[in-house]
């Protein structure tokens, strides 16, 4: 604001100054701070928003003032960023590895990468407002049925997702949450989807805002920041642990007969212990020979329409949740495969098998069995193969008789070898002396003669 003097008007002294500037005179300038009101000679200043330098001619008996306002400038203000980068598990596992990039807007300030405690320091920045961008190395887990049933239990209002949790089941990045949520993340349970529309990672901080106030160096902005795998919404993932890996044969119970070759048939899948089912996640490999036509539920419990699954490979991936829980007696039927062709081998699941009851809550261990398809034929097996600790030899054996077995070494020489006298057609299962074998390669053969009948079955162990 720029306010005439008790004496002239501003515009006439501005006219004199533009005309009468060649004469004698002098200039003074002086400058006034935001914040209030000042006042320089005749000129009443106020202003907050910024600082005015105002100047002041004296040519003879007149006098001009006048002022210009400048944007003020915040003085320059840096504080050091560190963080800790944890995952939402209840272990809170740190993240090592992950590069976290500072930008404002396009530019990059500052980056750094987590440590195996998960802390990483930015350095000094500036006052101002940035973004957080993550670039996670650890692969996206821990998703699976469960967490469907998670996710279906919190849209009926059966049991409520809070925060980060909530964010991670809007999975098609619709910032809504419904069945369909859950079924995208059975989905890619069973591989039929490869990625969310959300993407892989969830983050609970993706801004920061520098305040002006100075901190010291030693006392620096701290930011804890929480990530999860989109879909997780239990936070069953730990980054970082040994991935359960390998395969367990499912055991055998009972001898089931079936038609001819090429006519399919059914084969249970029997929950040793029983129990409340609320959800579903298998890993099942398909011995060679067998064609899966169709999965179904076991004891016509549920619509097939609710149960998913894709095979890959020799790989059957199976996901099923429900609302209401499913009561399984011992023994009783967990699935119905509809198959073609006869087993060339035992059935075998994956540790990132999974059941859980109708809470969504994991159970710890579960044993899974199906009856020994009755295929008139030796059958041998060893499992696990390669053997590490412990392996065990599975025979189906066709009928009564009497069973032989022996291992060599790759030179020849005679490991171990054994018998058995069978009386009906069953299955024959024996521990491997593995403390008597080194590192190497191994052939076993088995030998069964029945009455009028004779066969022979040859396999290579790797230890």
């Amino acid at each position: 604001m720029v306010k005439r003097n008790t004496r002239d008007f501003w515009l006439m002294g501005l006219v004199f100054g533009v005309f009468l500037s060649p004469l004698t005179g002098s200039a003074q300038w002086a400058t006034v701070s935001a914040g209030g009101t000042d006042t320089v000679g005749g000129l009443i200043i106020s202003s907050s928003v910024g600082e005015w330098d105002v100047q002041t001619l004296e040519l003879g008996s007149f006098q001009i003032q006048c002022g210009v306002q400048q944007p003020y400038r915040w003085p320059s203000v840096q504080t050091r960023l560190i963080g800790h980068l944890m995952y939402g598990n209840v272990l809170a596992t740190p993240l090592e590895g992950t590069q976290v990039l500072l930008r404002q807007g396009n530019q990059l300030r500052a980056s750094a990468f987590t440590d195996a405690g998960g802390h990483f320091d930015l350095g000094l920045v500036d006052t101002g407002t940035y973004q957080l961008i993550y670039q996670n190395p650890t692969p996206w887990r821990g998703v699976n049925s469960t967490d469907a049933l998670g996710v279906l239990r919190h849209f009926t209002n059966g049991v409520l997702l809070h925060g980060l949790y909530r964010q991670a089941a809007d999975v098609n990045a619709r910032n809504t949450i419904n069945a369909l949520e859950a079924q995208t993340i059975a989905r890619r349970t069973i591989r039929l989807l490869s990625q969310f529309a959300a993407g892989d990672w969830l983050y609970d901080r993706v801004e920061v805002s520098i305040p002006l106030q100075a901190t010291p160096q030693n006392n620096p902005m701290v930011m804890p920041i929480v990530t999860l795998c989109y879909g997780d919404v239990n936070g069953s993932y730990t980054p970082g642990a040994p991935l359960r890996s390998g395969w367990f044969p499912l055991e055998l119970s009972g001898v089931m007969g079936v038609g001819a070759p090429d006519q399919p048939y059914d084969l249970p899948i029997y929950w040793v212990e029983g129990g409340s089912l609320g959800a579903i996640t298998l890993e099942i490999q398909v011995p060679d020979g067998v064609a899966v036509l169709d999965v179904l539920p076991g004891q016509d419990r549920f619509s097939g329409r609710s149960l998913l699954y894709y095979q890959e490979n020799n790989v059957l991936r199976v996901a099923w949740y429900g609302l209401d829980p499913w009561d399984i007696a011992p023994g009783g039927e967990l699935l119905k495969l509809k198959l073609r062709g006869r087993p060339s081998s035992g059935w075998l699941y994956g540790a990132q098998s999974e059941l859980a009851d109708g809470w969504a809550q994991p159970i710890s261990s579960f044993r899974l069995a199906m009856p020994q398809v009755a295929s008139g034929a030796l059958e041998v097996q060893v499992l696990p193969n390669p053997v590490g600790d412990e392996g065990r030899l599975w025979c189906s054996v066709p009928g009564a008789g009497r069973l032989s077995y022996t291992l060599l070494d790759a030179f020849g020489r005679l490991v171990w070898s054994g018998h058995a006298a069978v009386e009906r057609h069953s299955v024959y299962e024996v521990e491997l002396p593995v403390e008597r074998m080194r590192q190497g390669a191994y052939h076993l053969q088995v030998n069964w003669h029945g009455i009028g009948q004779h066969a022979v079955k040859s396999i290579k162990i790797v230890k």
